[in-house]
């Protein structure tokens, strides 16, 4: 087989896969109903991502969210813009770049709520069960022009033993 009829099949498998997917979102909210099935998507991703945290194992926040970060990034390209620390939790910035989701469901389907939900139950299972604590994500900004979600991934009660080991390796940052 040459590189076109590699190309081909690569892209026809790709389209099956499209197919698959939006078909099985589609049924989904249409049986459950969209707020249903947001639901159902975000915990399928969160039991994803809690398979994916015992992979990674246990650490601080810092390194959770670097090695997090460093495994997903053939899916997300994953920019950390800082780690801000508060009185009980750690808010960190993030850019993605790019989504595996947009990638695979075309442009039509960026910005999916139910899609978008399987996402950030995968990011909070993963982080949650490496580091121990509740952790939620929030997106602030999605562009469907530059594919670019902009948000923070909140570490909810960090104690204070916590707080001070990690204090000299958190950089802090504001977005720009």
């Amino acid at each position: 087989m040459d590189d076109q009829e590699s190309n081909n099949a690569q892209s026809s498998t790709c389209r099956g896969e499209q197919f698959i997917i939006k078909g099985l979102l589609e049924t989904i909210e249409t049986s459950m109903g969209e707020e249903e099935a947001q639901k159902v998507a975000h915990e399928t991703g969160r039991k994803i991502g809690v398979n994916l945290g015992k992979k990674l194992g246990k650490g601080a926040v810092v390194s959770s969210l670097d090695r997090f970060i460093e495994y997903i990034t053939s899916y997300y390209q994953v920019t950390n813009l800082g780690v801000d620390q508060h009185v009980d939790k750690y808010c960190a910035s993030v850019r993605f770049n790019g989504c595996i989701i947009r990638k695979i469901l075309g442009d039509g389907y960026a910005n999916h709520p139910t899609a978008c939900r399987l996402t950030q139950g995968y990011i909070e299972g993963a982080l949650s069960t490496m580091t121990g604590h509740k952790v939620e994500e929030l997106v602030f900004e999605s562009s469907l022009d530059s594919n670019i979600c902009v948000g923070q991934i909140n570490f909810h009660n960090i104690p204070v033993s916590d707080r001070t080991v990690e204090q000299g390796r958190t950089p802090r940052f504001l977005i720009k």
